[in-house]
Parts: structure tokens; C-alpha cells; sequence
């Protein structure tokens, strides 16, 4: 691999659920919807033999690859950590690592987890607090969704202070919310989150200046690079924070459109290995 900072090496950073990754299988879905356990088919998915061999080319050049997720730590899986990136972004930013070097790691205060967990339990909200060691579900009626794999449920306020008081949550999201919901949230979190659309219905909620593109910044500063030859993949609002920090900006042919119009250049939707596409086109592998 090419030395670090190298102005002959490009660094590419790659959003997963619907950059790296599709849709999860029928089987994952028929689970979900039978409301069956599926951790096990989601930690054993894994992105198609071209981004593997994207990757591995990649590398072969001596160019820099970089995953830059919502995700938790733990729900980077072995299949994705094969990839073998130069580093992790997780957490939409709070967590970032180079090699083994961890650069960031931010947690949500105490109190405000405190205080939004009370909120939500009084106001029925069922809602996914995300950390590096483990998520949690709040989930104050019986019938909420179910939670994201690998995830702790709480069905009260003092299951959820344990849990969070050992996790160190970083952010949260919201799935399938009922009419008004957001409205209802929106005023208790102004102050202190941004929210991003995910698509699918599924909401993020991050604390203010801790996102992709930020985390982006401190890891070109970290390699002693600026900008140039630099390039980011993504599809949802949480990826638009990386457009600023990067040379170059592409979404996914699936990406939301509001993502596409901002982006420098639109690639081949996931199911189509736009990834592997896009790297190609512009000549990094």
C-alpha cells in the first residue's frame, strides 16, 4: 500500500446498507415480518464477489478504503471487515479509527439519554438507541417493531438507565413512525440532534457536528492530506454530510433523489455493483 498522505493514493469512503450492500434476502424479511429473531442472516450477509475484488484491487494500488456507516461498531461484521478497509467510520461519525488508532468516540450525555428515554416511555415511542457494544430497543408496548438485530430490548425506565448507562450510546433512531410522531419528537431533540432520513421509513438521530463528513475531515487531517483525490459513496441524508468533505461525491442509482442532485456523479444502483462500477469509471481500480 502506498505510503499514508501519498499524493498518488486516493482514499474512498464507503456508506453500506445500499452503497456496499442491497436488500437483505426474502428469507431475512420473511423473519422480520413473522416477527422471527434474524441476527444470524443479518451478521452472515455479505456484499457480492465485485466489491470484494473491488477492494482487494483497490488496495493493490496502494489506494485507501475507508467504511463510513450509521452502524454500530458490532454490526461491522466479519463478512464487511473482510473487505480488510484501512479504517472505520461508524455510528454516522461518532466513531472513527484508522488502522488501529481510534480517532473519535463520542457518546450522547447521560442526562439527555436519560430524559429522552423518559419521553419516550411516557409518550409510547418505541425507538433504537445505538452503541458500539450493543444497541437497545425501547419498547414501551408489546407491539412495536422488532428490534435491529443483535439488539437488547428495555421494557422500562430502569432496564433502559442500566443499559445505558453501560452501552454509551452514540445516537438513536426511529422506525415506522405512527402519524405525528416525529412532530412530537422533533421539539425535544431540535437542540442537540440532526435528523436524517434513511429510507425504508427509518429515521437517525445524531448530535450536531458528529457526522460522516466531519468524521471524514479528522481522518484526511489524520493521513496529512486535504481533500484531492479523495471520493465518497452513499445513497440516504446521512451520506449528504460527506459531499463537502470529499473531491468527489458519488450516489448510488438508488440513492434518494434529493442525495443524487447533490452529488458529482450518480453511479449504477447497488443491486448493480454501482460501487465497483463507480470505481472503475474513475480509474481507481
Amino acid at each position: 500500500m502506498a505510503e499514508n498522505g501519498s499524493p498518488a493514493a486516493a482514499v474512498a469512503f464507503f456508506d453500506i446498507d445500499g452503497t456496499l450492500m442491497g436488500e437483505p434476502s426474502a428469507e431475512f424479511k420473511r423473519r422480520r415480518d413473522a416477527g422471527e429473531d434474524m441476527s444470524e442472516l443479518f451478521f452472515a450477509r455479505r456484499p457480492t464477489d465485485a466489491i470484494y475484488d473491488a477492494f482487494q484491487r483497490m488496495d493493490e494500488r496502494g489506494n485507501m478504503t475507508f467504511i463510513c456507516s450509521g452502524r454500530p461498531l458490532y454490526m461491522v461484521s466479519d463478512p464487511l471487515r473482510a473487505l480488510n478497509p484501512t479504517g472505520i467510520i461508524a455510528e454516522a461519525g461518532a466513531y472513527v479509527s484508522v488502522g488501529e488508532e481510534v480517532l473519535r468516540d463520542v457518546h450522547v450525555p447521560l442526562d439527555i439519554v436519560f430524559e429522552l428515554g423518559d419521553f419516550f416511555f411516557d409518550e409510547r415511542i418505541p425507538v433504537e438507541w445505538e452503541g458500539n457494544i450493543q444497541n437497545t430497543g425501547i419498547r414501551p408496548t408489546v407491539d412495536g417493531p422488532l428490534p435491529f438485530p443483535g439488539s437488547l430490548v428495555a421494557t422500562s425506565r430502569e432496564q433502559f438507565r442500566e443499559m445505558a448507562e453501560r452501552l454509551n450510546f452514540a445516537k438513536f433512531c426511529i422506525r415506522n413512525p405512527e402519524p405525528g410522531v416525529l412532530d412530537r419528537v422533533r421539539p425535544m431533540v431540535e437542540e442537540n440532534f440532526t435528523i436524517a432520513d434513511m429510507r425504508f421509513d427509518i429515521y437517525e438521530f445524531s448530535l450536531k457536528g458528529v457526522d460522516k463528513g466531519s468524521a471524514i475531515e479528522l481522518v484526511l487531517d489524520h493521513l496529512g492530506r486535504d481533500r484531492r483525490g479523495s471520493y465518497a459513496f452513499g445513497d440516504s441524508e446521512n451520506d449528504l454530510s460527506m459531499a463537502p468533505a470529499v473531491e468527489t461525491f458519488v450516489a448510488m442509482g438508488n440513492a434518494l433523489p434529493h442525495v443524487a442532485a447533490k452529488a458529482d456523479w450518480v453511479t449504477r444502483d447497488v443491486a448493480e455493483d454501482g460501487v465497483a462500477w463507480g470505481l472503475e469509471h474513475f480509474g481507481l481500480i
